[in-house]
């Protein structure tokens, strides 16, 4: 048994540490059991694939059925593949967070939670919308909303605002255990550290006894006698990360977990690609075969669509072992990982974080949280923004012709990031008054010509 302490999973067919129960691709081929024991190619068994002539992941039964081309992995052309696609028979639109069937860049609230994606500081999370004290938990997991070191449930038993910093509890000695707490734990309310070991009552997790001072993983016991400070299962001595429950080897010596790290023995090849191959992704010398010497294996190229024996298969300059689109030349490079390429990508991962922007509050990492600096406005053809000082010096970023000239082109719809607002607020204004949706023209401003054809608006993105 793979999973001794899992009722619900004993085997896990492709290595993954998803066990095969969940997994819905079991052997990690990049085609879904269900679309496999329907067309009846082996789900076990990476080298058993359905047809698919383009091998954009969608098998030509699939294809057939959503009435896109079986023999072209990007249908309408947007750049992305028909599989990630959310409408892949539509240029304009690729991405829908909810399911709804209404594109984001359409859709008021992309989370369908309720609340409008303008005033949701997670506006792809259905179950977060405020995060008072901006420290990117959202309210509803977080115990401390205003952040003043005293938990909700504490401040309203003791009847004050647990969405106001400055509204607390009582706390006599200042220790950040209210006097309620403190009653409760049996500390002294009068003494911020009640057991004199050097460590305040509210950061001693054993704060009457002297003796200890840190529990990592919270089960109770102490971790100078704990002896697996994280509760991972694996001993502290021979876990590489006794601190990570998430992690424990490191075989590369890189400083990444193996779970997280794509290839844990750093010899260039991925673990999946490893595994399809069955050579030991954890051993530098044990390599599948790679006739191009691209970094993926001839199996895997195959399966892709790539060549094995062309390092290069679109002609981009990059090889296909480091191009995340190595069957489109005009694409290279997918930084959060979901399929879409950035340059088209509206939720990308703008200050490469590593954190996504579709779950990452802050986009920009200025400090300020995107839902204080989001505006929404409507850019039309031959209309200008400045960049630079409201006294008039400044850059313009002109719109004219049939397309947008900003460096993330991502489609003709309305702006949905930030523009002006938070710490930004000097850098940005509309020059020329501000078109309305309908195509007529606010009059914002007195050299605005009225009665004129805009156009078409265009999504602009300006940080």
């Amino acid at each position: 048994d793979l999973f001794p302490f899992d009722p619900n999973e004993s085997a896990d067919n492709d290595n993954d540490g998803i066990g095969d129960n969940a997994d819905q691709d079991d052997d990690n081929d990049g085609y879904p059991d269900t679309v496999e024991i329907q067309e009846g190619s082996d789900p076990l068994n990476p080298f058993s694939v359905p047809e698919d002539a383009d091998k954009d992941g969608l098998s030509d039964a699939e294809e057939i059925e959503l009435g896109t081309d079986p023999n072209k992995y990007d249908t309408d052309g947007d750049g992305v593949n028909d599989s990630v696609d959310a409408f892949p028979l539509d240029p304009e639109h690729n991405s829908d967070q909810d399911g709804d069937g209404i594109p984001d860049l359409l859709d008021p609230d992309d989370d369908n939670d309720g609340v409008p994606d303008r005033s949701d500081v997670f506006p792809y999370d259905p179950e977060e919308s405020e995060d008072t004290d901006s420290d990117g938990i959202g309210n509803n997991a977080d115990d401390d909303d205003d952040n003043d070191g005293y938990p909700d449930v504490i401040e309203i038993e003791a009847g004050t605002n647990p969405k106001d910093k400055d509204d607390f509890p009582e706390d006599l000695d200042g220790d950040g255990v209210s006097d309620i707490e403190e009653a409760i734990l049996g500390t002294d309310p009068e003494n911020p550290d009640t057991d004199g070991d050097g460590v305040n009552d509210l950061e001693d997790p054993f704060p009457l006894d002297p003796e200890f001072t840190k529990d990592t993983d919270e089960d109770g016991i102490p971790d100078k006698i704990d002896p697996d400070d994280d509760n991972d299962g694996v001993p502290d001595e021979e876990d590489d990360f006794p601190e990570d429950p998430l992690e424990w080897s490191d075989t590369d010596d890189d400083g990444i977990g193996d779970n997280k790290d794509t290839d844990d023995d750093n010899d260039g090849y991925s673990d999946v690609d490893e595994l399809l191959q069955n050579t030991d992704p954890k051993d530098p010398d044990s390599n599948p075969q790679d006739s191009d010497q691209d970094g993926i294996s001839d199996f895997l190229e195959e399966l892709k669509g790539t060549d094995p024996n062309n390092p290069d298969t679109d002609g981009d300059g990059i090889i296909d072992g480091e191009d995340d689109f190595p069957l489109d030349p005009n694409f290279t490079s997918d930084n959060d990982g979901d399929g879409i390429p950035d340059e088209v990508d509206v939720y990308g991962d703008n200050d490469s974080d590593d954190l996504g922007d579709i779950p990452d509050i802050d986009d920009d990492n200025d400090g300020v949280s995107d839902v204080s600096e989001n505006v929404f406005v409507t850019f039309y053809q031959d209309h200008q923004i400045a960049i630079g000082s409201p006294t008039g010096k400044s850059l313009p970023i002109r719109f004219s012709g049939d397309a947008p000239t900003t460096d993330r082109n991502v489609g003709k719809w309305k702006v949905r990031k930030k523009v002006v607002g938070g710490a930004d607020a000097d850098k940005v204004k509309i020059v020329g008054g501000e078109p309305a949706a309908k195509g007529e023209q606010k009059y914002y401003s007195p050299y605005a010509k009225r009665q004129e054809n805009l156009g078409e608006g265009y999504l602009a993105f300006v940080n």
